[in-house]
């Protein structure tokens, strides 16, 4: 809604499996004659992006996915979500798995049935004991996780942000850019790297290649051995 009301956007549709209390007088207040409708999604239901997008007849290029405050799980599913359907996105996490096992609706700062999660599994008990061997902040290394598998998606160039930790301690943007010809000229720059490691490689083998050619490794260790020359003893004759 905010961004209708700022007139950055000309349709939204804001996708959740409740429709919150204040949802009406939002609307009425920021954007009442925006184009915007409530959809009842099931967030498990996989291709529900994709769904959602050919419904409202909009092209991947045309649309942008926003979640702030999304807990643990959900977090992770509406990255792999957009990922799927090859869409750009922002993405504020909460609540990483603070509390293995236990609901973090408990002690949460929010009220919707999605902060319901859990922080059980083994890559969450792997991520723990790396936060507290290597002193790490857990939040931190979820989301450079997150930051990664992003950034290593095809067609896809990942970015952080951060708003003022003022307004919320779970500050950090994930943003997930689908830009397939930027992403196309990063792939390049890799391989010329690749090539010129390759080279250097090949140059330092080529160099040494004489040494073995028609004797045994063992035999041109023993050649190059004897071209060693070694100090002589002081006094010895």
């Amino acid at each position: 809604m905010a961004f209708l009301a700022s007139g950055r956007i000309k349709q939204a549709i804001v996708a959740d499996i409740y429709q919150p209390r204040g949802y009406s007088n939002l609307r009425a207040a920021w954007a009442p004659d925006a184009k915007i409708e409530h959809r009842h999604v099931d967030l498990r239901t996989a291709g529900w992006l994709r769904n959602l997008m050919e419904e409202a007849g909009v092209e991947a290029a045309q649309t942008v996915v926003t979640a702030c405050h999304a807990c643990g799980v959900l977090a992770d599913e509406l990255i792999h979500e957009c990922l799927q359907a090859e869409v750009s996105f922002a993405v504020v996490p909460c609540c990483h798995g603070e509390k293995a096992g236990i609901l973090l609706a408990i002690g949460c700062a929010h009220t919707a049935p999605s902060c319901v999660v859990f922080a059980q599994g083994a890559r969450g008990e792997m991520l723990r004991k790396l936060a507290k061997e290597y002193q790490l902040d857990r939040g931190l290394t979820y989301d450079m996780l997150r930051l990664g598998a992003i950034d290593a998606a095809p067609g896809y160039i990942a970015r952080l942000r951060q708003i003022d930790a003022a307004i919320t301690p779970k500050n950090r943007i994930l943003l997930g850019l689908h830009k397939p010809e930027e992403a196309q000229k990063r792939r390049e720059q890799r391989r010329a790297n690749l090539d010129r490691l390759a080279q250097t490689a090949e140059s330092l083998c080529r160099s040494q290649r004489s040494i073995l050619v028609g004797r045994s490794a063992k035999e041109a260790l023993f050649d190059q051995t004897d071209k060693i020359s070694l100090p002589r003893r002081s006094g010895a004759t």
